[in-house]
């Protein structure tokens, strides 16, 4: 398999660590400088070890020591912001950092600008004190075009602990342009309680218009303390570029991590890694795309491939549209040749496989070794999800679509389904069964309640004297049922059993080739030998019997052909016997005697039938106890799924779902395959089912409907039992007289209809963080809320991508800002996301790691640029392109910063 993946264009987090010393940095801690050359190569190798792509130096009131470090990191591809650490003349520890093309020269310019008054102190002392305030140097760090943080803020120097100390720094801690970031020396939730209420913005003393950005950056003078996870933190940036640094911390709950992280920047479970197009005709005329591991937005005006971009997924995939699909076979027809996918696959534990197919085939899977695969596209991504225009809208209008979609939320969903689909198997081939079986009962019967009447003329016979003279005919019929049924239908089995003997003794799976990689291998042999031995035996004896088989049926031919001659010379003899029968009670000898021969011959038939009549009964009892137990099987594994799902749904309403939607499960309440079986009844129409929309309506009722018990009433023609439970809903006499005359096979086909559950979903309709939750069912919903409770389910961390062409449509942007985006906000990093998009809410607010720029150009759609908001070119042309324009785009900067 070809594993290479297109160059990915778009943000991605890099690690950092911005707090790193020169071998000089050891000296403030009152030791023996380090050699340089070993320090700074240990460093490098700490950095490649640990993944480190961009480093700050910050050595303390010092940037001579720092310079040869900056210099070699940076020959060996390391990006390094060269800065210091200084300290305010309120004692606050700022690190600042500035852009890579910084000259030393520069540097010290800058340093010496914060220093106010005061020069560098003596080695023994580090401290560094500027003569200005901390919020004047945070202001000519911002003219220097330069960077700064809060160092160790909860520590000695640190600003909030000076800032709880004596109360005085609270006003500069919420100047929210000036104090942006700060550093912690571990994982948020280590801290004491008081600091996680300032740096999650609830204390109200310390109450900030923007969140401050939170990173860990230790304080690293030894090359071994960059293992440390507080050595570094994740930042977000298409390209490690110090404007896209320092724009990252305007908007730092997307764009900042750090190693503590439950949720640390990673890879979802599975990705579409990549996308490729083929072919002269279509509309991306060979071309690839790489895709972000986390949100995607695919942008453009109108006719510039953004729908077909989906669509060339789905089409990929094999994946159905839910509704209707002429829009999307046209545009697959129209502008696809051939398509290929590279995935990462959690259900098949992080492998890679290409999934490539061509227009009028079927997928091929092929797997890392560069085999075709078995797995279907489905088995790779069994909870990818994938809505073209409008599907939103088809889920809300099916209880099937809901169902489904909860039933990704169930780990062992699919085995429960494969459980109903086998008891639904079972039963269809049960019924089969059954009526077969019955068809045979009921005609052997009708055979056999013929031998009464046919003893009665038989002994009318008896008195005339006809059975006397004709006595040979009953021993002729008893020989024929012998010979032509008895003896041919053993030899049939016998010689079927003899054909079956090759395949049941069958020991390939037992040759040395298929066990001689078992741990086991020789008690595995042993028993092989055995068994060879065995079949040695048995094949002889077959062998004996083949021919001793061949032998008997020779003999048998030539046996059974000489009865059949003497049989047929006492045939002749009793047709003259009858003959000469005399005339009596009006009627010739002759029809006397042949009517007798037919009442003896019938009568043998019978005496053979009714061993097979007992037989039969047998037969049908047995399956129908068989059927017993498969429809409680059926039931009980139905059963077992609603109460999984009703416990994971309890689960969700309380975590997933908490403030956003509510779902709640109904039994049984879903009628459309009974209402479908019962318009296939000749006579009934939509108008004779009406009272089933009346009983469904009951909430009382919930659970009323027992197909089971129905099938019982039919059987026992109960008609009145119909009446007395449903007549209150509309049922007429007539629909109940109908549902008592229906076959077997249909009374069995109604024992089979699965009356799925039915998920109702209540959508939190009240706006704002602070506003009381209200819930509305979604049948009183608008479209748009409708679409919004829909989204809000599909948005629920799961394993598999989620893509979807224009989820804006038919939503209110207000829902798309307050509850949509801050959730993907929120679940970006634990699942993927492609969105095709006119709505700025989801690039702009989303934060979308890549940004794919389309038009058109000859018929052919191009990409005009790929990357992430901190681009210019993509924040140009986002601005153009997105609904709102330029206006509506410059509202939202202020609000983010992009």
């Amino acid at each position: 398999m070809d594993s290479t993946i297109p160059p990915y264009k778009g943000a991605r987090f890099y690690k950092c660590a911005l707090q790193v010393n020169s071998n000089h940095g050891k000296t403030w801690q009152g030791e023996k400088p380090q050699d340089k050359d070993i320090y700074n190569r240990e460093i490098l190798e700490q950095c490649q070890t640990n993944g480190i792509k961009v480093v700050g130096i910050a050595d303390h009131g010092d940037i001579e020591h720092s310079k040869e470090l900056r210099n070699y990191l940076t020959d060996h591809g390391i990006i390094v912001f060269p800065g210091f650490e200084i300290t305010s003349s309120e004692g606050i520890h700022m690190v600042c950092l500035y852009d890579s093309d910084t000259s030393d020269s520069k540097l010290d310019q800058f340093l010496g600008q914060l220093m106010g008054k005061r020069v560098a102190s003596p080695n023994n002392n580090h401290a560094h004190q500027s003569s200005h305030s901390c919020g004047d140097m945070a202001t000519k760090i911002i003219d220097q075009e330069g960077f700064w943080y809060a160092a160790h803020i909860t520590s000695d120097g640190g600003l909030l602990k000076l800032s709880l100390g004596n109360g005085k720094h609270c006003a500069l801690w919420k100047e929210d342009d000036l104090v942006i970031a700060g550093q912690i020396p571990g994982a948020i939730k280590d801290l004491d309680y008081k600091y996680k209420m300032i740096i999650s913005n609830q204390d109200p003393n310390y109450k900030r218009e923007r969140r401050i950005a939170i990173i860990n950056a230790k304080d690293v003078y030894k090359p071994e303390q960059l293992s440390h996870p507080s050595a570094s933190c994740r930042i977000k940036m298409t390209k490690a570029t110090f404007p896209a640094f320092k724009d990252a911390f305007k908007d730092p709950q997307s764009r900042i991590s750090l190693n503590y992280d439950s949720d640390v920047q990673g890879t979802p479970a599975s990705v579409i890694e990549s996308i490729r197009w083929r072919g002269a005709t279509g509309l991306f005329e060979d071309r690839e795309l790489a895709f972000s591991h986390h949100l995607n937005a695919i942008i453009g005006g109108r006719g510039t491939g953004k729908s077909t971009l989906i669509e060339s997924i789905r089409f990929v995939l094999d994946l159905p549209p839910r509704g209707d699909r002429k829009d999307i076979e046209d545009i697959q027809l129209k502008n696809l040749e051939q398509v290929e996918l590279k995935l990462r696959c959690r259900s098949q534990y992080g492998s890679r496989y290409t999934i490539r197919r061509r227009r009028g085939e079927n997928p091929i899977v092929i797997n890392e070794s560069g085999e075709i695969s078995q797995m279907t596209p489905r088995e790779l991504l069994p909870q990818i999800e994938l809505l073209g225009q409008n599907e939103i809208l088809a889920i809300e209008e099916s209880k099937e679509l809901q169902l489904q979609l909860m039933e990704r939320f169930l780990p062992d969903g699919q085995k429960l389904h494969n459980r109903i689909d086998e008891a639904k198997r079972k039963l269809s081939d049960n019924r089969r069964k059954m009526i077969v079986a019955q068809e045979e009962f009921d005609a052997t019967e009708q055979l056999v309640n013929r031998k009464d009447k046919l003893e009665e003329r038989r002994r009318q016979y008896q008195k005339l004297g006809i059975e006397e003279k004709l006595k040979n005919i009953k021993l002729l019929e008893k020989e024929k049922g012998t010979i032509e049924h008895r003896v041919d239908e053993q030899l049939n089995l016998l010689d079927n059993w003899l054909e079956q003997y090759e395949t049941i003794f069958d020991l390939y799976f037992l040759q040395d080739r298929n066990i001689q990689n078992l741990p086991n291998k020789k008690i595995i042999a042993s028993i092989g030998n055995d068994l060879e031995q065995l079949k040695t035996l048995l094949d002889a004896l077959v062998q004996q019997a083949s021919q001793k088989m061949e032998a008997t049926k020779s003999a048998y031919q030539s046996k059974r052909g000489e009865w059949q001659e003497r049989a047929n010379a006492m045939r002749e003899h009793i047709n003259h016997s009858i003959a000469q029968l005399p005339d009596q009670k009006g009627k010739s000898g002759q029809e006397m005697g042949t009517n007798y021969a037919e009442i003896i011959a019938e009568l043998t038939s019978i005496e053979r039938h009714q061993k097979e009549h007992i037989l039969q009964k047998k037969l049908i009892n047995g399956l129908e106890s068989e059927r017993r137990l498969l429809l409680e099987e059926y039931r009980d594994t139905a059963f077992e799924r609603y109460d999984v799902m009703a416990k994971r749904i309890k689960e969700l309403n309380k975590k997933e779902f908490q403030g956003k939607i509510k779902i709640t499960i109904w039994r049984c309440k879903n009628m459309a395959e009974l209402k479908k079986f019962l318009c296939s009844l000749s006579g009934v129409g939509q108008g004779k089912i009406k009272w089933l929309d009346e009983l469904d309506a009951d909430d009382e009722a919930r659970g009323s409907i027992d197909l089971v018990e129905w099938s019982q009433w039919i059987k026992n023609k109960s008609k009145d039992k119909f009446i007395r439970q449903y007549k209150q809903y509309g049922l007429t006499d007539s629909m109940a007289d109908r549902l008592t005359r229906i076959s077997l096979e249909q009374r069995f086909q109604l024992e089979e209809i699965e009356l799925e559950d039915v998920i109702k979903i209540a959508l939190n309709v009240a706006h704002g963080s602070d506003a009381q939750e209200k819930y509305v069912f979604m049948e009183n919903l608008s479209v748009g809320q409708k679409c919004t409770a829909i989204l809000n389910l599909l948005l629920a961390n799961l394993s598999d991508p989620l893509i979807i062409d224009q989820p804006e449509d038919h939503l209110d942007n207000a829902f798309i800002a307050e509850r949509i985006v801050s959730e993907l906000r929120k679940i970006k990093t634990k699942r993927q996301f492609l969105f095709a998009t006119h709505n700025a809410n989801i690039p702009v607010f989303g934060d979308a790691e890549l940004i794919v720029v389309l038009e058109s150009q000859q018929s052919k759609a191009t990409f005009k640029n790929i990357g992430s908001i901190d681009d210019s070119g993509i924040r140009d042309q986002a601005a153009q392109i997105l609904e709102g324009g330029k206006a509506a785009f410059d509202m939202r900067k202020e609000k983010y910063g992009f």
